[in-house]
């Protein structure tokens, strides 16, 4: 009783950090355009949000900062946490609290305070930069050539030391290096086919231990589901593209869709959750009946096509509470809103509950969209007039 009872309460307090962002979105600084550029002449006094296809921020936000575009540059003084999504990534000054980035190209030389987040296919923290927390990290090449304060937590093909490191270092990879510079306090723990390639003038103050990877082998340090970081990647950019693309397509659909959302998110909220429990249990008890099977399959199909939209829906819904105005295009909605979405997901624990939410938000909007705009039967115990007709048109002949 008490797990259901703080994993309700947890819910609850994700549902009002989910709806908080957007209603706290309102009240802060928001800057949009192709292309933004905020000055170090210019002090923000709130949290910065801010879209675009090239963004620049040199000035000093006292607060954090949520950025979404192609190509990022943060070289000012944050007072707060940074969370950003685009394909090119640099982030210099300071930042006093945490960073979580997700790009192609992600690049630290920034003075961070807190921990970091990192999802791309590079990761560098340059010699100028530090993380003074812990670093989790999932990239194809992950280079630290910047001291970390506590641990490192990565996954991917090439892991790079060349500074030093607080505590330990954890990882699943190909291959890990640590060359001249390298100096980790704690042990260094790898799982890995290739051995460690170690200097001689590296030095490892604990353990440094091998594990053989498996096949079966998963790694839960940066999913929220279980699946291995590459694999959580992947989902996370193919939701982006599949948003982009419903967009594209479907305009006026997505954001009439969302009309809903705006008004009563509460309801799509209770629906989605509903369905969540009910409709598993109605596919087992239709499968399980043989005769049911056929329908099993289409209601599961169904369901399938339900969840793989209700990503897309409730970042768009994200969107548009971010971009209050009738002035915005849907594409830049919807990337600002996946963005969004998509760096959130990144928080470990809380990411998983907040893709619960954007899950049942978007799934219970679906559901009743489909049941409103469903054409209902209509049956009259009249003759049709037309039949009549034709009738006595018949008879006169």
């Amino acid at each position: 009783m008490r797990k259901f009872a703080l994993f309700v309460g947890t819910m609850l307090f994700i549902c009002f950090v989910f709806f908080g962002l957007a209603r706290l979105a309102s009240a802060h600084n928001f800057r949009s355009g192709d292309t933004v550029v905020i000055d170090r002449s210019e002090t923000i006094d709130h949290s910065l949000f801010a879209a675009g296809k090239t963004i620049d921020i040199s000035s000093e936000v006292n607060g954090d900062v949520f950025c979404a575009g192609q190509t990022i540059t943060i070289s000012g003084v944050i007072h707060g946490d940074v969370i950003c999504a685009g394909q090119t990534v640099e982030i210099s000054g300071s930042v006093e609290g945490d960073v979580r980035l997700v790009g192609q190209s992600v690049t630290v030389s920034a003075q961070v305070k807190g921990g970091a987040t990192i999802g791309g296919q590079t990761f560098t923290l340059s010699s100028d930069g530090s993380i003074n927390r812990d670093v989790s990290v999932g990239s194809a090449t992950a280079t630290f050539s910047g001291p970390v304060g506590r641990d490192i937590a990565a996954g991917g093909s090439d892991l790079i030391l060349t500074s030093k490191v607080g505590r330990n270092v954890k990882a699943e990879v190909e291959r890990i290096s640590l060359r001249n510079g390298s100096q980790v306090e704690g042990n260094v723990e790898y799982t890995s086919k290739n051995k460690i390639s170690k200097s001689s003038e590296a030095l490892v103050a604990g353990k440094v231990t091998q594990i053989a990877p498996t096949e079966n082998r998963q790694n839960k340090r940066g999913a929220i589901f279980g699946f291995n970081l590459a694999w959580f990647l992947y989902w996370v950019t193919a939701m982006v593209v599949t948003a982009l693309t419903i967009v594209l397509l479907f305009p006026r659909l997505i954001h009439r869709s969302t009309d809903r959302l705006m008004r009563s998110p509460w309801a799509s909220l209770l629906t989605g959750f509903v369905a969540s429990i009910v409709m598993p249990v109605l596919l087992v008890l239709l499968a399980a009946t043989v005769i049911g099977l056929p329908l099993a399959v289409i209601l599961g199909l169904s369901w399938l096509v339900v969840f793989l939209l209700s990503g897309p829906v409730s970042a768009y819904f994200l969107g548009r509470k971010v971009l209050r105005g009738p002035t915005y295009r849907p594409l830049l909605i919807m990337l600002t809103g996946a963005a969004l979405l998509a760096a959130l997901y990144f928080i470990p624990i809380i990411g998983f509950l907040i893709l619960l939410v954007a899950f049942w938000l978007g799934a219970g909007t679906i559901l009743m969209e489909l049941f409103d705009h469903t054409p209902k039967p209509h049956y009259s115990r009249e003759p049709v007039s037309v039949t009549t007709n034709r009738v006595k048109t018949i008879r006169k002949k």
